[in-house]
């Protein structure tokens, strides 16, 4: 059953191992299968060739399909959170494989972190997953990978941050009220003095006092890298 409040619409679910609870319409799609996006997708607003308004779902992506039999040769669609919603055509680039799916999923979820010494980590241990292989997405994760080598190395007494809006202290220690500005992943600062080895909620990295255009602080290691990628330089 549904119910609205405010502007959202809930939906009582029922989970694999029996819980029930509540939650937003936009989250989930009624009997929909999830699907991969293996080269652009365009998407119409209705099942009629002449709706197609210029959105597409780029290699990758993934969304929900819904085989209406009632439109032949179409299947309705929903990006997430349902931000894009609407129709494509059948046996255009998708695919609704288990494995497609699931390399599209990890491949996102890689793209999430920040730090590119970890980004590069999880990207291999995808590609050197052997049910993996033939999924025509392992393009993608190679492609970015490729990208990842072009990274070169900084000098020793400079670093990268790799993470919007990283606090910068006036002293090593995390848990005081003691920031006195931010810096923005890309941001190359000079060393002035390695810190402590100290570990912040299952990181464990060492504190630096940098300097970035005159102001100076102690940032926490884990969110920087001693690589930069030739595009930034």
């Amino acid at each position: 059953k549904s119910e609205e409040a405010g502007e959202r619409n809930y939906s009582e679910m029922e989970l694999s191992d029996g819980k029930v609870g509540w939650s937003y319409d936009y989250l989930f799609a009624v009997n929909a299968q999830r699907a991969a996006a293996t080269g652009p997708v365009d998407v119409y607003s209705r099942p009629d060739l002449t709706t197609f308004d210029g959105k597409q779902f780029e290699r990758g992506e993934i969304f929900a399909v819904v085989n209406d039999s009632d439109t032949e040769g179409w299947m309705e669609i929903f990006g997430q959170e349902k931000k894009t919603k609407g129709w494509i055509k059948e046996n255009t680039n998708f695919s609704t494989d288990e494995v497609d799916v699931n390399v599209a999923i990890m491949f996102s979820r890689a793209l999430l972190e920040k730090n590119p010494i970890t980004l590069s980590e999880k990207l291999e241990n995808l590609a050197k997953n052997t049910l993996f292989g033939e999924s025509p997405l392992m393009s993608i994760v190679n492609e970015k990978l490729e990208e990842g080598k072009q990274m070169t190395a900084l000098p020793a007494n400079q670093l990268m941050v790799t993470t919007d809006n990283l606090n910068v202290r006036s002293e090593p220690d995390s848990e005081a009220d003691n920031i006195i500005f931010k810096l923005q992943s890309g941001d190359i600062c000079n060393i002035l003095e390695r810190g402590n080895r100290t570990e912040i909620r299952n990181m464990n990295d060492y504190w630096y006092l940098v300097e970035k255009d005159g102001q100076e602080g102690w940032i926490y290691g884990y969110f920087t890298s001693k690589k930069q990628e030739e595009a930034l330089q």
